[in-house]
């Protein structure tokens, strides 16, 4: 990636804002059953109108940010008197739009656990530069195929061959819009230890 005009100023200002973790609106999460923070709403920013793949101590700072954020939510869902979905994601491709913290309760629970279908385990396991960072190592994580849903209203001419060569499936909504899905990287999905050991001896048992 050429270097951003300024970046050593710009990567100053995200590490300063990195410092600080966000704490879990319960008001929020109470009234809509979810929250969430983004890496591209926290340190990384100052990046998000960035397309090209972000370098690599950015993407650890703002990986290093997420699981701050994640241990402090972790210390406020233990006080709620209910089941709270927690977990943080990091992402192959738009990291600053896509990599993320989010806490679900009630219905919003199996909206988050199913977001990304089933785990891969053939797929690449978290990276190196995401393992090292401090609490990593205390997450269990799941790889999972991470994909892009392109509307036919952005294609009016019909979707094109170099789309419908790759791997993809078609989809339609209620409201009769219709989808193709195809494949856009990968996302790691880290769940504290206990949460994920006891899912996979429910659906063992189911």
């Amino acid at each position: 990636m050429k270097q951003v005009r300024g970046f050593n100023r710009k990567y100053r200002q995200a590490a300063r804002a990195a410092a600080v973790a966000p704490p879990l609106s319960v008001a929020r999460l109470q009234q809509f059953q979810y929250d969430y923070e983004k890496a591209g709403h926290g340190p990384l920013r100052y990046w998000c109108w960035v397309s090209a793949p972000l370098p690599r101590p950015l993407r650890q700072l703002g990986a290093a940010w997420l699981l701050q954020t994640f241990f402090q939510w972790q210390k406020s869902a233990c006080q709620l008197a209910e089941p709270v979905y927690l977990a943080i994601w990091l992402t192959s491709v738009d990291f600053q739009e896509d990599a993320q913290v989010v806490a679900a309760i009630q219905y919003r629970i199996s909206w988050y656990e199913n977001t990304f279908g089933e785990a891969v385990p053939t797929g690449p396991p978290l990276p190196p530069e995401y393992q090292s960072l401090p609490g990593a190592d205390c997450l269990a994580w799941t790889t999972h195929r991470k994909h892009a849903w392109l509307a036919a209203e952005d294609f009016p001419h019909g979707w094109p061959a170099r789309l419908l060569r790759r791997e993809h499936r078609l989809h339609t909504l209620e409201d009769g819009r219709d989808f193709l899905i195809v494949p856009r990287g990968w996302v790691w999905v880290g769940r504290p230890i206990g949460e994920l050991q006891r899912e996979r001896r429910k659906s063992t048992s189911s």
